[in-house]
């Protein structure tokens, strides 16, 4: 399955009218924020983040934007000494488009869709001494959209809302900093 989701994803971007004369431009980050799912409430949730960004000649541009992120909560239950949840998402197959914006504007929108997949961890232990971990995976969609600021050429902060479906219903509201390796793209607009 995730075979076919990455062919997809290279036939996706092969297709794209792309700007060969634009040098792609790479990004390292970390994010943080709010992680909502009808389980278990509300709770922190971490992560980090690559992107490649590729220019489609006048209409932008596309990034290849994988992203791990992590969340976990401890709930008080009845007949139970420890009962947690935990995530672990492995946003491999995602895309994001930032429209073709000048470069005057300090802030750059985007929105963008993938494939997830989830590793989920319920691990108890109950008053009566039974203690268990489940972990199971499963699969599901992820659609975002947000805005990038720069900071600095190279700088970028950001805020990004989320949500997944698939296994989990879950919500995301996230803020984060990048790093980004090569000309950033205003300055090859």
């Amino acid at each position: 399955m995730a075979r076919n989701y990455l062919i997809m994803g290279l036939l996706f971007i092969s297709l794209l009218p792309l700007d060969v004369q634009a040098r792609p431009v790479a990004r390292l980050g970390i994010q943080g924020g709010l992680f909502a799912a009808d389980i278990i409430g509300a709770t922190a949730g971490y992560g980090i983040h690559a992107d490649i960004g590729f220019k489609i000649k006048q209409y932008g541009w596309i990034d290849y934007y994988p992203s791990i992120d992590f969340w976990m909560k401890t709930i008080d239950k009845d007949a139970y000494i420890k009962y947690r949840r935990m995530e672990i998402g492995l946003n491999l197959l995602e895309f994001r488009y930032f429209p073709p914006i000048p470069e005057s504007i300090i802030a750059r929108p985007y929105i963008g869709l993938g494939g997830i997949g989830v590793l989920a961890i319920l691990d108890y232990e109950r008053i009566d001494n039974k203690k268990s971990t489940d972990p199971h995976m499963h699969w599901g969609f992820d659609f975002h959209g947000g805005c990038d600021f720069i900071l600095k050429p190279n700088l970028r902060t950001f805020v990004e809302m989320r949500g997944k479906s698939g296994g989990t219903a879950a919500f995301k509201l996230y803020a984060g900093l990048a790093y980004l390796f090569g000309a950033p793209p205003e300055a090859s607009e």
